[in-house]
C-alpha cells in the first residue's frame, strides 16, 4: 500500500508507530503501536469519536499501554522491523471502508474504525465501551456524507469543523 494514500495525520501516526516499535525492541510494526500512535497524538478527531461512541479515551489508553507491554522484546535488536500482518489487514480493511465512503484518502476516522474491528485489540475497545457498529455511526455523523479529498483533511465535515453550533 502506497503512503501516499494516507492523510498527512496517518502518515504520522504510522511513521510513529513504527518508531515506538524500534524504541520498544518489537520486531514488527503492529496494529497496537498504530493504536498507541493514534492515542499518544491526542488527537480531537480520534478523542471525540471514541466519546460519541461511547468510549473512554484514557480506558482505551490504559488497555493499550497493557497491551504494548505484552508485545515481546528482542533481546539483540538491530533496529530493523517489518509490518505485521495483522496491521497489513487493518490498513487494507481501512482503505476498502475509506473508498466506500467516496474518500480519496484514508483518514483516521476509518483507520481507527479499521482498528476496532482487528481481533487483536478487540478487548482494549471493549474494555473501553467502544463497539465497533457504534463507531460506524459516530463517523456517519461526523462525516454528514462528506468525502475525504485533501490528504490534509481528517475526515470531519468542513460544517462541524469550520463553524460553532449556536443551538447548543
Amino acid at each position: 500500500m502506497r503512503i501516499e494514500k494516507f492523510t498527512q495525520a496517518v502518515q504520522g501516526y504510522i511513521t510513529d508507530a513504527q518508531s515506538l516499535a524500534v524504541g520498544s525492541d518489537h520486531a514488527h510494526v503492529t496494529p497496537v503501536h498504530l493504536l498507541q500512535s493514534m492515542l499518544d497524538a491526542g488527537d480531537p478527531t480520534v478523542v471525540n469519536l471514541i466519546k460519541q461512541a461511547g468510549g473512554e479515551p484514557t480506558a482505551l489508553q490504559r488497555e493499550v499501554a497493557v497491551a504494548l507491554d505484552d508485545v515481546a522484546r528482542l533481546s539483540n535488536h538491530n533496529g530493523e522491523i517489518t509490518v505485521a500482518p495483522e496491521l497489513q489487514r487493518v490498513l487494507a480493511k481501512a482503505d476498502v471502508r475509506a473508498r466506500k465512503f467516496g474518500d480519496e484518502f484514508i483518514a483516521q476516522d476509518q483507520l481507527l474504525a479499521a482498528l476496532a474491528e482487528d481481533n487483536t485489540l478487540k478487548k482494549c475497545f471493549d474494555t473501553a465501551g467502544v463497539q465497533p457498529a457504534a463507531l460506524d455511526a459516530a463517523i456517519k455523523e461526523r462525516r454528514a456524507g462528506q468525502p475525504v479529498t485533501d490528504a490534509n483533511e481528517d475526515g470531519e465535515s468542513a460544517l462541524a469543523k469550520y463553524t460553532i453550533d449556536l443551538s447548543e
